[in-house]
């Protein structure tokens, strides 16, 4: 009759890699200048007028 057929396991997927410190505060940084663009275009769309930038407010307090 023959050989049978040998079954062909596939190899267990390898581990995930735990993503790094510096990777996890860039990823959640991404995710804070998204929420502020999504805030921004919200405040935006209801023709509320830009909030004061933080560099005009530094200059008129002479906040270094």
């Amino acid at each position: 009759m023959g050989d049978p057929k040998k079954k062909h396991h596939a190899a267990p997927a390898p581990a995930a890699r735990r993503p790094t410190r510096e990777e996890r505060e860039a990823t959640e940084m991404r995710a804070d200048v998204e929420a502020y663009d999504r805030a921004m275009a919200e405040w935006e769309a209801a023709g509320r007028p830009p909030g004061v930038p933080l560099e005009e407010i530094k200059l008129r307090y002479g906040i270094e």
